[in-house]
């Protein structure tokens, strides 16, 4: 899927709602695919589930070169944990980083190493990172409804393994919006409590959306 004048991610920040429900889209895509990720790659840190999602989130854009800004914007997992997922993409040369001669922000994007092993992530979620650019506003906001349905429903039934997915992001919250803390966590993007569990995980044969 292609569209033909591309919106940039740091439009959100002065966008009108149609907009903003564009932007929640690519956010809950990032979500469901890091979810994804965790399920199929159970011993992944934060840290390696950020490096797939960020293979995945380049290979959505086309290969378009993206700063880390757009990256941050795209997925909202921390900027800790996206430097380090990104130095470690760039030691593998699954991603180039290129210097900008009228920025101080470096651009990303993948190698032909970096390609081969995004499509072998084989995410759903990547051509519906460009639905959010093209497809109509009621179309985004009915996807990114549904979607966010069926996470609020497996965050009731605990199949998410948030200590791995939900911690980097800068939607959680600890304990202060818990319902059981110390043990628990708030999604501010969803204003849902999460459970935090170490040990359990969703069952072999459960399947994320």
């Amino acid at each position: 899927m292609q569209c033909s004048s591309p919106e940039s991610p740091d439009s959100v920040d002065q966008a009108h709602p149609a907009d903003d429900h564009r932007s929640a889209l690519r956010i809950t895509l990032s979500k469901i695919a890091l979810y994804n990720f965790a399920a199929a790659h159970r011993l992944d840190t934060p840290i390696r589930l950020a490096e797939h999602l960020i293979l995945c989130v380049c290979l959505a854009n086309e290969n378009r070169p993206l700063t880390r800004l757009e990256l941050y914007q795209i997925t909202m997992i921390n900027p800790f944990t996206i430097d380090s997922a990104l130095i470690n993409l760039v030691q593998r040369d699954e991603v180039d980083m290129v210097p900008q001669q009228t920025s101080d922000q470096a651009v990303y994007r993948l190698t032909a190493l970096g390609q081969t092993v995004a499509v072998s992530l084989d995410s759903w979620t990547t051509s519906f990172y460009q639905y959010a650019r093209c497809g109509s506003d009621t179309g985004v906001r009915d996807l990114l409804h549904q979607l966010q349905q069926a996470i609020r429903k497996m965050i009731a039934t605990d199949t998410i393994p948030t200590m791995r997915t939900c911690i980097a992001c800068e939607y959680f919250s600890s304990a202060a919006h818990a319902i059981e803390p110390p043990t628990g966590g708030y999604c501010r993007f969803l204003s849902t409590p999460l459970p935090i569990r170490t040990a359990k995980s969703a069952a072999p044969d459960t399947h994320t959306p």
